[in-house]
C-alpha cells in the first residue's frame, strides 16, 4: 500500500495554524506563514487537522485496496440457485 498523506488546499487556507495546534505528532508545522506537512513520516492520519479546520482546508484521502480474490472452487449458492 502506499502512504497517503492529508493534502492543504491553500486557496481556501487562511493559515489560522489552527491543524498545526491540533496536530499531536508535529507533523503540520507553520513553514513561512502557513501550514505544511513538514514531517509526512510522523502523520498519524488521525483526522484532527480535517476536523479543526475551519474552511475545510485540509483534506484526509484515502486509498481503496481491494484483496485479491482466492479460488475456492466453490459457487454462491445463495445468489445463484432460484426456486421456481
Amino acid at each position: 500500500m502506499s502512504q497517503v498523506y492529508p493534502v492543504i488546499d491553500y486557496e481556501l487556507c487562511t493559515a489560522c495554524g489552527q491543524c498545526v495546534e491540533a496536530c499531536p505528532t508535529g507533523a503540520l508545522q507553520m513553514v513561512e506563514g502557513r501550514p505544511e506537512l513538514a514531517e509526512p513520516e510522523v502523520c498519524a492520519y488521525c483526522a484532527d487537522c480535517e476536523d479543526l479546520c475551519p474552511n475545510g482546508a485540509i483534506g484526509l484521502p484515502y486509498e481503496i485496496e481491494f484483496e485479491p480474490e482466492q479460488s475456492s472452487g466453490e459457487r454462491d449458492v445463495a445468489a445463484t440457485d432460484r426456486a421456481d
